[in-house]
């Protein structure tokens, strides 16, 4: 395994059995610059029903509105990070850069620094 990765748990499947991610945690490092930006904006997001944003189809380039809140269920600001968890279900999730630009971080500039620190499984 590469260095820096630890391996928490492991289980066995059956034969064309397949295991769902149901959730996963994200972290982010951001300059103590703007984490007070990004705590109001942490703030305002959290506090809304309903964040929507537009989103671009990959293959065939169609626009649709998507609520992205709906699948954010934490979020946790210091002076250098942000962290979020969100759900992921067989209907949908939201997008890193979604999220990102939901908070006023560019995602060109922020996007690579992401890290998925924990993924949960449907049992």
């Amino acid at each position: 395994m590469p260095a820096g990765i630890t391996l928490l748990s492991a289980a066995t499947l059956a034969e064309g059995d397949r295991s769902l991610p149901c959730e996963a945690r994200y972290a982010l490092d951001i300059e103590k610059t703007v984490s007070e930006s990004v705590e109001r904006c942490v703030a305002r997001f959290m506090s809304q029903d309903c964040v929507e944003v537009d989103r671009i189809a990959f293959k065939t380039r169609s626009r649709k509105t998507v609520n992205i809140r709906q699948y954010i269920l934490t979020m946790d600001v210091g002076r250098d990070y942000l962290n979020w968890t969100q759900s992921i279900t067989t209907t949908g999730t939201a997008r890193l850069n979604e999220v990102l630009e939901a908070l006023e971080l560019p995602s060109r500039r922020y996007l690579h620094r992401i890290r998925r620190v924990k993924v949960s499984y449907r049992p």
